[in-house]
């Protein structure tokens, strides 16, 4: 998006901020950041409320499934996470 951003600015003077992306807490707390100093006003109290909301739910759930063993397919190998690490084991095997 950053050529289309230049094209703006050199057109009609609009100044921009490039962002890598939106996923992520550090990347949308950048976002919630630049828009507060663009618009001149602090973030709303709701935002700030919904992002701990969400970390506390983050700290749970590495809690809750931090030594849960899962299945995940990736480029066609199958893959278990266990406490040993990433172990790789054909399709149909079982994990147990």
């Amino acid at each position: 998006m950053e050529p289309a951003a230049k094209l703006l600015k050199d057109a009609c003077g609009v100044e921009y901020r490039v962002i890598e992306g939106l996923c992520g807490l550090q990347d949308t707390d950048r976002l919630m950041t630049i828009l507060s100093e663009v618009s001149g006003r602090p973030m709303h109290r709701r935002y700030d409320r919904q992002r701990r909301v969400l970390v506390d739910g983050m700290r749970d759930a590495h809690v809750f499934y931090g030594t849960k063993r899962f299945v995940s397919p990736w480029n066609r190998t199958w893959r278990c996470r266990c406490r040993g690490g990433w172990t790789r084991w054909a399709p149909g095997w079982s994990s147990q």
